[in-house]
């Protein structure tokens, strides 16, 4: 069964490939869920910021056991110049993030 709200790889790219802009559906941030981990796709700068060389970031949740997923703690798994970058090089368990975020089994949990 799907869980994945997201019907084509598209979707997701416009979503997250400019500044925030949600009138247009352009988020910053994206939290998921995959094989029982927690995850954040952050876009912390605007992607003409040309003093900030990093606009993407990936975390890890690391949730309490006693807690909701967004009060663990971040921890930062990788830095990147771009979303294409995150795609290819952000990996989890073995696979590029390009193909976890269109997984059956990927649940999002929420955008900002």
């Amino acid at each position: 069964m799907r869980i994945n709200e997201y019907n084509s790889f598209e979707e997701f790219y416009e979503e997250y490939n400019h500044d925030r802009d949600v009138l247009n559906g352009h988020y910053i941030g994206l939290e998921f869920k995959y094989k029982e981990k927690y995850y954040r796709l952050s876009h912390d700068f605007s992607n003409s910021d040309q003093n900030n060389e990093y606009k993407y970031f990936a975390y890890e949740i690391i949730q309490d056991k006693n807690s909701s997923y967004f009060e663990g703690l971040h921890k930062l798994l990788g830095k990147y110049h771009n979303l294409d970058e995150a795609l290819n090089e952000w990996i989890i368990d073995e696979k590029q993030f390009k193909e976890v975020i269109m997984l059956d089994e990927t649940k999002i949990l929420g955008k900002d």
